[in-house]
């Protein structure tokens, strides 16, 4: 059952990598795009768990580029206070 589950991170690790590499190549904004690994990487939330170390996009996603132009107070509580950076913390 594990190695179902790690296959299945993997697998969407390579869909969101797929996802995120041809965005950054063909943004018209590469500082926006540099700003979003610079905070991602910031505010990291990498566990050493297989199976939800892939997950990292849907914080990327939801919780810092959403606040990429706006107030870095917004960015600091949207990041600190996701569900995955406060697993994160815990561990």
């Amino acid at each position: 059952m594990l190695d179902s589950l790690a296959q299945e991170a993997r697998r969407l690790g390579e869909r969101d990598f797929q996802t995120m590499l041809p965005r950054a190549v063909r943004a018209q904004d590469g500082f926006r795009e540099r700003l979003a690994v610079f905070w991602a990487d910031h505010f990291t939330t990498l566990e050493m768990h297989r199976v939800t170390r892939n997950s990292l996009f849907a914080h990327v996603e939801d919780n810092i580029r959403p606040h990429i132009a706006g107030s870095f107070a917004d960015l600091l509580k949207a990041a600190v206070l996701s569900p995955r950076m406060l697993r994160y913390l815990v561990q």
